[in-house]
């Protein structure tokens, strides 16, 4: 009886070793991809300049139309990204708006 007192008293401790371990890699990663997914949209925004492209907002709610072309050309981010990019923190879906020639993702993320 002693010895699984022991035990379950060692499992215990490295639960509560464990667990917020794993919940701040969890984040970290989510933090990494977060930033990821807004320097992938940033270069796609630099190139649709660099194509000589005017101000824009580009957003998830165009959808399969603008990912084709098929909408207004300056909706056209399908030409620059394979799809729209998730944001992995979940604060809201991406937005960029390019306007005289500067571009602005949002939602950020605090540092």
């Amino acid at each position: 009886l002693t010895e699984l007192l022991i035990c379950l008293a060692i499992i215990a401790v490295i639960a509560l070793v464990a667990v917020p371990a794993y919940r701040g890699a969890i984040e970290k990663a989510q933090a990494v991809a977060f930033d990821r997914q807004v320097a992938c949209l940033q270069l796609a925004a630099e190139l649709y300049l660099l194509d000589g492209g005017g101000d824009t907002i580009w957003a998830p709610g165009a959808g399969a139309e603008a990912w084709r072309g098929e909408m207004e050309p300056h909706d056209a981010w399908g030409e620059y990204l394979e799809k729209w990019p998730e944001n992995p923190l979940g604060s809201g879906e991406f937005t960029v708006v390019i306007a005289g020639g500067e571009i602005s993702i949002t939602p950020g993320r605090e540092h």
